[in-house]
């Protein structure tokens, strides 16, 4: 074979293949006409018209009454690679997604976790004002936005066989409040956000923010419960990890995120949360441990004390 055309069809190898990677961790993909707030086909109390899970009885978000919850003492969570910085950067018309190089996967373990579970991507959800945005409350109480860094279970190899599997996924909450001084974390990610500002386009991007000081400064304070996808296919197979101590950030930051479009373009991506779901039977299991000194001191080398990498 000619090396010209045989370098050619190696090149197109690569890139489907990274093509076909990123898609490959997408997080409740469902046919893409679903929407938030007439955007779509579907709105929420439509959803389970098309997708019949989302219509289960384990489904999420929840709102978290304390006073429901049942201590619980789960070992501590380790975070591997979690130095990883965000590479990629999308706008898919329902949320802000960023994602990481693979090659060097970030993964957790412990927190109660039963095996390694693999890191798929960050999303996030926010409102169009601060009263709103969070997908959890937490005694009726809602935040302005809510980031969730979904994983799934390594043994599955990828996210859609996990969702097949009730332990398949596990998503870190973190929640996010309003403070007069920006986070100095984010700012890197923000600047990227006017590459996005349109539906279905991404970015390459260069972050020297690694993935742990997106993280709370305690990460040993949280709730744990069985639960759902928060949008289609709302597959019944995530264990939620909702951290109790939230993250910072600036009203200014916030409006950034605000002027991000949805797939119709006169309809400004904001509110892309979903309504508050029946706890029915489920067990809300509440877990405070102390911050380890080897925490403490990473908050002195500015990163906030957000997690240990091994």
């Amino acid at each position: 074979m000619n090396p010209c055309i045989l370098n050619i069809l190696c090149l197109m190898v690569c890139i489907f293949s990274q093509v076909r990677g990123r898609v490959h961790y997408g997080y409740g993909r469902g046919k893409e006409h679903w929407g938030y707030h007439g955007e779509g086909n579907y709105d929420p109390e439509d959803w389970s018209e098309e997708y019949k899970s989302c219509g289960g009885k384990m489904q999420s978000p929840i709102n978290i009454d304390t006073c429901d919850t049942i201590w619980d003492h789960f070992d501590h969570f380790s975070f591997h690679h979690y130095k990883q910085t965000p590479v990629h950067i999308e706008n898919n018309g329902h949320t802000l997604k960023l994602e990481v190089d693979y090659r060097n996967h970030p993964r957790i373990k412990g927190g109660g976790l039963e095996g390694i579970y693999d890191f798929a991507n960050l999303h996030f959800h926010w409102g169009s004002n601060s009263s709103l945005g969070s997908e959890h409350s937490i005694d009726g109480k809602f935040y302005p936005m809510e980031a969730h860094l979904v994983h799934y279970k390594s043994e599955y190899k990828d996210v859609d066989t996990a969702v097949l599997h009730p332990d398949g996924l596990a998503v870190l909450s973190v929640l996010f409040e309003v403070t007069p001084k920006d986070n100095k974390f984010l700012a890197p990610i923000l600047k990227s956000l006017n590459k996005v500002e349109k539906a279905q386009t991404d970015e390459d991007i260069t972050s020297s923010v690694p993935l742990r000081a997106l993280l709370p400064r305690n990460h040993n304070k949280y709730f744990r419960y069985s639960g759902s996808l928060t949008t289609p296919t709302c597959n019944e197979a995530v264990i939620w990890t909702v951290f109790t101590t939230p993250v910072h950030i600036s009203e200014e930051q916030l409006e950034m995120f605000r002027r991000l479009r949805t797939l119709n373009d006169s309809i400004p991506l904001t509110d892309n949360f979903r309504p508050l779901q029946e706890v029915n039977s489920r067990r809300i299991y509440r877990v405070e441990r102390e911050l380890e000194l080897k925490n403490a001191i990473g908050a002195k080398i500015g990163y906030g004390g957000q997690g240990v990498d091994h």
